[in-house]
């Protein structure tokens, strides 16, 4: 399942900073992921069909840089290339979607923002979005976006 929505950002003093694109990936379940998982010690309230393992790769893990790993579910990206990415904690603790946090992906393209803005958020290094009031911004709408 694939959604995608155009969403404004205003940050706390009402400002206009642009668009940013939001793109969710949910990848169906694997039939035989249960059986991949069938030693491990799951929690007592985990009903059959949820899985909640950490053990192997996550369906989405072929799609991501780091194949091992597969934990950078949310990426940011600016001109097509990846300049920041959260991992599955921000599925788990931000939206709520535990069961979900290992066949989602979240795809955030932030070419939309005013160029001052873009700036601001990119700063010199280049390797990841300065945490400041635009990243704050993006953050929550990103967060309050259904």
């Amino acid at each position: 399942m694939t959604l995608a929505a155009q969403a404004p950002i205003f940050d706390v003093g009402g400002d206009n900073l642009g668009t940013i694109g939001i793109r969710v990936v949910v990848l169906p379940r694997k039939a035989d992921a249960h059986d991949m998982f069938a030693d491990t010690d799951e929690p007592s309230d985990l009903s059959p069909d949820e899985l909640l393992s950490e053990v192997g790769p996550s369906p989405i893990a072929s799609y991501l840089e780091r194949p091992k790993t597969g934990r950078l579910c949310c990426v940011f990206l600016v001109n097509g290339q990846r300049q920041e990415a959260l991992d599955n904690a921000f599925i788990v603790q931000h939206l709520g979607f535990k069961y979900l946090r290992k066949r989602m992906m979240i795809i955030v393209d932030v070419d939309g923002l005013r160029p001052e803005y873009l700036g601001e958020l990119m700063q010199g290094s280049r390797q990841h979005f300065y945490q400041g009031r635009v990243w704050e911004a993006i953050s929550s709408r990103l967060i309050a976006t259904p």
